[in-house]
């Protein structure tokens, strides 16, 4: 319980979630809302992969129909949202209780088994993958993989068939289980198998300790539909599972360990493309030492599609936020784990560690076992409480932590996203109200999986990248996009999409997480669709603009029923800021702190007499609806400039229509405009402006400024 109020409060106030499930978790919520309902999960999702649909039995679906089960038998009628908060937050719970059993059974004791528990769950909740944020396939497994790991202890710690064959019955039930919430529990059951079977090898098991989780593993890769689907009974946990069966025949050598871990790297790196992405990425890893090389075109598509965030080597800011003050306990007790002798645990330590070295996700895997070294540091009763509150104080302070950290140079490697939540609730409720339910969306993954879950429409890609297919469709737009329009219009039909949402973060980002990469590029070609829909819309051919945010914008094609053409501000689709805001930490920075950011332009730009920090300033302040007097006074500014020569009539042109666009209508402003253009020699867009005021103030019409206006400027376009 303390540990749940812990986590509620944590998520509450120090880092709250977002309003809606998060990147591939919106997949989930969707499904296991379906079960909440009494729907069933469709065998082919006609909604993702637009048009041919997805093969729902190629992911795993476990955690849906748990979560979905429970509100619905528990908590019927009420919000599921709501639910499935409170769902994430105490389900990884039952951790600790799996934590206590396992490390007990390890032989650490009681007491250093209830302190490890007590500080798994106030372990910054969880790594931050137990805070309600989202609904991840850890939030089920972990729990399961926990419990599976105790059974397994128990199991191969029994002396006699009789006595194993409980725990190794429920090893058996847990490591299906396993399997089927989460496709990462497939390494994690290869990895428990190969213990028994080194250990089998060593010492003869009792028969149950071996066959009933080698069955198990077999079974659930012909049963369990995504495990058949991907040919799980050639994947690395079958194989060991295999030569566990051979080894209960005859007593071995080594030979049989040796064959199945051959047989596993095989398996891994080359035998079918549901895991293929993981090969490639693990396989790069080591050929460029944990590096991205430079030239994206070094790296096959998969691993260049995933090996970004979530599948990084974590760099060392991040470990010291997770794990710091953990890893110092650790060191000091490492070496007492150790002298206690073989055991499941002391092996998960560095396979854990292993593991998180080469996915920074893993580190909720790494989380529960790095305990065991640490709580071997408690020897006296006074550490137990210095202990804790350590760990409770990383959690409660992980903010000011993370402040020095960043202030030492130690980053975290995640870059702030330029796409805010506003912006995301923005883009659904526009989706929802002005498009067609079966109207289908070209876009990247993460935002595929928004649209379909929470605007209900098609898309072409969505959030796992297990299907071959999906991973395809991806790897293809982001070639498309950095091609002509036609290639990417091409693309669109044969996928049926009336629309293609454009982000700015696809030029803007040129790391190796950004579209750039994936397309194989360092630099966006000329003429590119990226670059006109970014920065030039008028220049496409076919695509018409009818959606914009701050860092997104929506292209129809002419079938697409949504027709409304937004106003056309945004600092990052304005050509004359590429230089200011080009850089992808910049830009977001922008986003994030408009005001912030316009008042530091805005002061530089006077000092400076700084026109494009001015008008940066300006649009900034327009955008996010600042102040009005803050406004006027820049563009009294800007129009200072400009009569001093120092600004074309081009640029304060734009900032006037900036203006307007978010202060307008103002009929005198527009006339302002008209003597600026006839000033400059522009007769037409003169002409046009005045012709605009009249039309808001048809007032003007008697007035002697409009009329006069109006005549110099038809007078100097004969």
């Amino acid at each position: 319980m303390a540990a749940f109020l812990l986590r509620s409060w944590f998520s509450s106030v120090i880092l709250p979630p977002p309003p809606r499930m998060q990147g591939e978790t919106t997949q989930s919520y969707r499904y296991a809302s379906m079960v909440s309902e009494g729907r069933a999960i469709p065998a082919l999702d006609t909604l993702v992969m637009h048009p041919s649909g997805m093969l729902t039995s190629e992911n795993s679906i476990f955690e849906e129909y748990i979560a979905g089960g429970l509100h619905r038998a528990l908590f019927p009628g009420t919000d599921f949202q709501a639910f499935l908060r409170v769902f994430c937050l105490a389900f990884p719970l039952l951790g600790m209780v799996a934590i206590l059993l396992w490390f007990r059974e390890a032989g650490l004791g009681g007491s250093r088994a209830a302190m490890a528990a007590l500080a798994y769950g106030f372990l910054l909740p969880a790594m931050l993958r137990a805070r309600g944020e989202s609904f991840y396939r850890e939030t089920v497994a972990v729990p399961v993989i926990l419990f599976l790991c105790w059974s397994v202890e128990r199991s191969t710690r029994s002396t006699s068939t009789r006595a194993s064959l409980v725990p190794s019955a429920v090893s058996a039930i847990l490591l299906s289980a396993a399997a089927a919430s989460w496709k990462a529990s497939g390494f994690v059951c290869a990895a428990i198998l190969f213990y028994i079977l080194v250990l089998h090898i060593g010492r003869k098991l009792p028969l149950p300790a071996v066959a009933l989780p080698a069955v198990a593993q077999i079974a659930s890769a012909l049963l369990i539909p995504h495990m058949r689907a991907e040919g799980a009974i050639l994947s690395p946990a079958s194989v060991v599972a295999f030569a566990l069966l051979v080894s209960t025949v005859a007593r071995v050598t080594a030979l049989p360990v040796l064959a199945a871990a051959a047989s596993a790297m095989v398996a891994l790196f080359g035998f079918n493309d549901a895991t293929a992405h993981v090969g490639a990425m693990i396989l790069a890893k080591f050929r460029f030492l944990f590096l991205h090389p430079g030239d994206p075109l070094q790296l096959p598509p998969d691993a260049r599609l995933f090996w970004v965030g979530g599948y990084e080597t974590p760099p060392v800011g991040e470990i010291l936020l997770l794990f710091g003050p953990l890893i110092v306990f650790a060191l000091f007790g490492a070496r007492r784990l150790w002298q206690r002798g073989p055991s499941l645990l002391r092996w998960a330590v560095p396979a854990a560690l292993a593991a998180y070295m080469m996915m920074d996700r893993l580190h909720v895997l790494l989380a529960p076992v790095l305990l065991a070294p640490a709580v071997e540091t408690l020897r006296t009763r006074w550490r137990y409480p210095v202990f804790g509150a350590i760990l409770a104080l990383q959690s409660v302070f992980v903010l000011p932590y993370s402040g020095i950290l960043e202030g030492a140079g130690l980053h975290f490697g995640q870059q702030a996203s330029l796409l805010g939540e506003e912006e995301l609730s923005d883009l659904v409720a526009w989706a929802d109200s002005s498009t067609d339910a079966d109207e289908a969306f070209l876009s990247y993954w993460h935002i595929s999986g928004f649209i379909s879950a929470y605007a209900g429409r098609p898309v072409v890609t969505h959030t796992f990248f297990e299907n071959a297919s999906n991973r395809r469709n991806i790897e293809e737009f982001a070639v498309r996009v950095f091609q002509p329009e036609d290639s990417l219009t091409a693309f669109m039909r044969r996928t049926g999409s009336e629309y293609v949402v454009h982000q700015a973060d696809f030029l803007l980002d040129q790391g190796p997480a950004g579209l750039l990469y994936l397309a194989g590029l360092t630099s966006p070609p000329e003429n590119s669709a990226a670059l006109l829909m970014q920065y030039e819309p008028d220049g496409l051919s076919e695509l018409r603009l009818v959606f914009q945010g701050p860092s997104l914008r929506v292209f129809s094609l002419p079938s697409g029923s949504a027709a409304t053409s937004p106003a056309r501000s945004g600092l990052l689709f304005d050509a004359r800021f590429t230089d200011l805001f080009g850089d992808y930490r910049k830009a977001a920075e922008a986003l994030s702190d408009p005001l912030g950011t316009a008042r530091s332009l805005a002061l530089a730009g006077r000092d400076n007499r700084s026109p494009e920090l001015l008008s940066a300033a300006l649009v900034l302040v327009c955008d996010d609806g600042g102040d009005l007097d803050a406004a006027t006074g820049i563009m009294q500014e800007l129009v200072g400039l400009h009569l001093d020569g120092l600004y074309p009539i081009e640029g304060i042109a734009a900032d006037f229509h900036a203006y307007l666009s978010s202060f307008g209508p103002d009929p005198e402003l527009r006339l302002d405009l008209a003597r600026l253009y006839l000033a400059a020699g522009m007769e037409d867009e003169a002409s046009s402006e005045v012709r605009a005021a009249l039309e808001e103030d048809p007032g003007l019409a008697g007035s002697g400024n409009a009329a006069d206006l109006l005549r110099l400027a038809e007078r100097g376009m004969e």
